[in-house]
């Protein structure tokens, strides 16, 4: 991705007027977890495409893993508006409450998202976060074995998990 970001860097400097430029070197600056530069490169691609929801839901990442979880609630809620069933958006403002360090609405808000769809391992990894953040080791042991049956490849879940398991004393 480092040369991708070199490339659209030159992009938006001819083309500084335009939003898909500005939200690929938004995503590739996500790819790399240079989140500030992502936020900022998805601020501009919103000053010229401001309706773009795939946009601003990488804007809302972005402010979260920046370091900044009440803009990218707000951001989450905004798409969220006019597009409630959006799943991803929905994971991410789970994500979001989390981040903020309110668990119990996490919580709350993954529950739900996971009777609509419980095949999801993001979202169980991330109900599994939140339930241990909040000392529940039993329903996040649950969550987090749940999250690496649907996908294996899953590090963070696999590497929580283990944790979960010492936390709880768990042989």
């Amino acid at each position: 991705y480092q040369e991708a970001v070199a490339e659209l860097v030159r992009a938006s400097r001819q083309l500084p007027g335009n939003a898909e430029v500005w939200a690929a070197l938004g995503d590739a600056y996500q790819q790399l977890s240079r989140y500030q530069e992502a936020r900022d490169a998805y601020r501009q691609a919103l000053r010229f495409d401001p309706k773009n929801d795939l946009v601003r839901n990488g804007y809302g990442n972005a402010l979260v893993r920046s370091g900044d979880p009440p803009a990218g609630l707000k951001e989450f809620r905004r798409i969220l508006e006019h597009d409630p069933g959006n799943f991803h958006v929905q994971v991410n403002l789970g994500f979001a409450y989390i981040a903020s360090g309110d668990f119990q609405a996490a919580i709350k808000h993954l529950s739900a998202l996971i009777r609509q769809q419980p095949n999801d391992a993001g979202a169980h990894y991330d109900l599994g976060i939140a339930y241990k953040q909040s000392d529940d080791l039993a329903h996040a042991r649950t969550e987090l074995e749940r999250a690496v049956t649907l996908d294996p490849s899953l590090a963070e879940a696999h590497y929580s998990l283990g944790l979960t398991y010492i936390d709880a004393g768990l042989p």
